[in-house]
């Protein structure tokens, strides 16, 4: 079993990177998505996330990076649930399982 100060400086490391690589990752699509609005001919409208098939190429990408954005913490939970599990830390990993179920629960209800 990993010492606990070793996974702690391993779970901040992980939350980082998921962190930085989401933020980064949806950044790009919305500043592409601004930019590829700029040469549309028409007048945009709001980015209507429920309206996917009615949005313009540009606002896919604004919509997809909103949602990547707004799923970032998410896959946070879900990559400290596989962590704790390795490390037999399984109450951590039960309340992070219970966090994923509920939010799958939420995004499925509506």
């Amino acid at each position: 079993m990993a010492d606990r100060g070793d996974l702690a400086d391993r779970e901040r490391r992980i939350v980082a990177a998921v962190f930085r690589s989401g933020l980064a990752v949806s950044t790009a699509l919305m500043a592409a998505g601004l930019v590829a609005r700029a040469w549309e001919s028409t007048t945009p409208g709001p980015v209507d996330l429920s309206r996917l098939e009615a949005m313009s190429p540009a606002g896919m990408l604004m919509a997809f990076g909103i949602v990547l954005l707004a799923a970032t913490p998410a896959v946070n939970v879900v990559a400290l649930m596989y962590i704790w599990a390795r490390a037999r830390q399984l109450r951590l990993a039960l309340i992070a399982l219970m966090v994923v179920v509920t939010l799958a629960a939420a995004v499925a209800l509506g």
